[in-house]
């Protein structure tokens, strides 16, 4: 009878600091949903029956003091909330089911009536009740689970349901005022306790020190508990030595203490080394990766296997974005909410972002678009140099990572402006070797074209007086012609190589563009008009730029008008616009509609010698860029311009 009884209060003590636990737990959560607030009344209802008895039994035990007023309140509080439990669990079922709250209507009616019951000790009828509706939510925690299409909710469920069909087995068999009831019913609250604590469950955060400290206690108390009664059974024994014993083997608890005060020290400083351990992997391995792209896609995987995440993605706020991954891609490139993502960064400053806690506000919902649930900003002073985004699923909280993940923000933001200060450093390199190199190179073009000009001169006088002799003309007509118009391509080159390799003249003056794009597009419009070419232009009148090179803006809008011309088909038209902005800018624009320019391609045709023809020297957007940037001015490219085809070339230029 003695074990029985302790074995009671033993249970019911449990059960109240359980479900204790889980009702402060569940109040201390910010985004409470349905499901909650339901578990919350059933967790509430029967610890208030818990409550009570393990009072009742600690005060007949004198181990407490004995308040009748406060025990007959709790008792009145603890038949109630006995009678309410099965219908908050028939609640809690239907909800996981998703089918209406009104099917619980009727329990919750009943309970009345079933207070009445248990009241008058009628316990067999109550065990009945119980029973029904036990195996009801279990039924319906099944059928929940197998509907679900996340796995930790489907195993919740299912867990949840055998915890309910367990008390029904205490229930049918020792009966319902046996201590195995008492124990099986901790069975649905250790199950939530268990999900909560490791998948954070409805939100639910039971933080890992306090769950260590509780582990710890319970130690304590079992190994105290162990001492009295090894203490009891040698004072049965030897009387005067009971005492004795029990201080030596409290002492002798040192001896144990000792390791585990070294392995719980381990324990709590395990996220501070992992800290460390990370910070100097980040600097050691990543500052050998000199190439951005790559060392964000180790940093990424280096904190998706060091904190166990599902998923990581690492993007950069620069342009343009760049992006490593850890995990499941879930789709190519950077997402385009990126842009959107970092203005409401940049508005609101914010270190950290969980969308668990509220998910309504823009940037959560942006968040949880892209599949993630936590986000790092990465600040490095005052820029925003990238964004961290997690997926902790199953579980909704990071816990104790947060801050060594929020310290680690700093490291990757420091590591990746390091990167692009070094890609800075190389790529300035490279364009200074590659300027020498063209530098040299129109040294050794401006010596060849020299030498070659003149004797083309004395080649095409040559064959110009050739074919003024009637007979030699009716001979080789034809191929005197065709060295005519050879040696005037190679002139047009050597002249290009010499205009590459030529400083610009520093003479400003006055030109009316609009007059020069109208020159420029009637001497291509009779050139090509056997090609079926049309050029058109249309410029305002008097736009002028007042301190200009004539000679400069010349050969850009040659050169490029000459490039769309050969790009047209025959009868398509080229237009030559110009205009001005708001902005004290004038632009002119060449466009065609060819076959367009490939992305690949827009960067690389400005390069000195690239070409795409076969029969090209590669100067003439060089030439383009190079008199652009010696005015001032701006180009760019848009291709295609409709229907997939066509190019539009912009120059702009200042009109003062």
């Amino acid at each position: 009878m003695l074990n029985t009884t302790a074995l009671r209060l033993l249970g019911f003590a449990l059960g109240a600091s359980l479900h204790v636990f889980l009702v402060v737990a569940i109040l201390r959560t910010r985004r409470r949903t349905l499901p909650a607030y339901v578990a919350l009344a059933y967790f509430l209802s029967a610890g208030l029956w818990q409550v009570y008895n393990a009072g009742d039994r600690l005060a007949q035990a004198n181990v407490i003091p004995t308040i009748p007023g406060l025990l007959s309140f709790l008792g009145i509080a603890a038949w109630l909330g006995l009678a309410l439990a099965p219908s908050c669990l028939l609640h809690f079922g239907l909800v996981w089911a998703r089918f209406s709250w009104r099917w619980a209507v009727p329990a919750y009616a009943l309970s009345p009536a079933v207070f009445c019951t248990l009241w008058m000790g009628l316990w067999y009828i109550y065990g009945l009740w119980l029973c029904v509706l036990l195996c009801w939510t279990a039924a319906l925690c099944f059928f929940a689970a197998s509907r679900s299409t996340e796995d930790t909710q489907r195993r919740f469920l299912r867990a949840f349901g055998i915890s309910l069909l367990t008390v029904v087995a205490a229930l049918v068999g020792p009966g319902p005022q046996s201590a195995s009831v008492v124990f099986a019913s901790l069975a649905p609250p250790a199950v939530f306790a268990r999900f909560g604590y490791r998948y954070n469950l409805l939100g639910v955060l039971i933080p890992r020190r306090l769950v260590f400290a509780l582990q710890m206690g319970a130690l304590v108390a079992v190994y105290l508990l162990l001492v009295r009664k090894l203490a009891d059974v040698v004072a049965d024994r030897y009387m005067v030595l009971g005492p004795l014993t029990e201080v030596a083997l409290i002492l002798a608890a040192a001896l144990v203490w000792l390791p585990l005060y070294r392995w719980m020290n381990r324990y709590l400083t395990r996220r501070t080394q992992l800290y460390v351990d990370f910070s100097k992997r980040l600097i050691e391995e990543a500052a050998r990766i000199l190439d951005l792209e790559k060392r964000l896609r180790f940093i990424a995987q280096e904190v998706g296997r060091s904190f166990a995440l599902r998923k990581v993605c690492l993007v950069t706020a620069g342009q343009p974005p760049l992006r490593g991954m850890f995990g499941p891609a879930g789709g190519n490139g950077v997402p385009p909410e990126m842009a959107r993502i970092a203005d409401l960064l940049r508005e609101s400053r914010v270190d950290l972002v969980n969308t668990s806690l509220s998910g309504e506000t823009e940037l959560e919902r942006l968040i949880t678009s892209l599949g993630y649930n936590y986000l790092f900003p990465l600040w490095y002073e005052d820029r925003l140099e990238g964004v961290l985004f997690l997926d902790s699923r199953p579980q909704l909280f990071l816990d104790e990572n947060e801050p060594v993940l929020l310290g680690l923000s700093r490291q990757i933001s420091h590591s990746i402006e390091s990167c692009r200060v070094v890609e800075e450093k190389i790529s300035l390199e490279r364009a200074l070797v590659r300027q020498e190199h063209l530098a040299s190179l129109g040294k050794v073009a401006a010596t060849i074209a020299h030498e070659i000009k003149n004797p083309l001169s004395s080649v095409k006088t040559l064959a110009q007086l050739m074919r003024e002799d009637p007979q030699v003309r009716v001979r080789y007509d034809r191929d005197l012609a065709y060295m005519i118009g050879e040696t005037d391509r190679l002139d047009r080159s050597v002249r290009q190589l010499l205009s590459f390799s030529r400083p610009l003249a520093e003479q400003w003056e006055p030109v009316d563009l609009g007059e020069l794009l109208r020159s420029t597009a009637e001497l291509l419009d009779r050139q090509y008009a056997q090609d079926g070419i049309r050029i058109v232009y249309t410029a305002p009148a008097g736009l002028e730029l007042a301190r200009s090179s004539a000679e400069a803006l010349k050969q850009i809008a040659l050169n490029l008008a000459l490039n769309a011309v050969q790009a047209s088909e025959a009868g398509s038209v080229v237009r030559l616009e110009a205009g001005t902005r708001a902005d004290d800018l004038a632009f002119f624009s060449v466009t065609d509609h060819g076959p367009g320019i490939s992305a690949g391609l827009r960067e690389k045709i400005f390069e000195p010698f690239f070409t795409t023809k076969q029969r090209g020297t590669g100067l003439g957007l060089a030439i383009v860029r190079k008199n652009v940037r010696h005015l001032g001015g701006e180009i760019e490219i848009e291709s295609p311009v409709e229907e997939g085809r066509g190019t539009r070339v912009t120059v702009t230029l200042p009109v003062q």
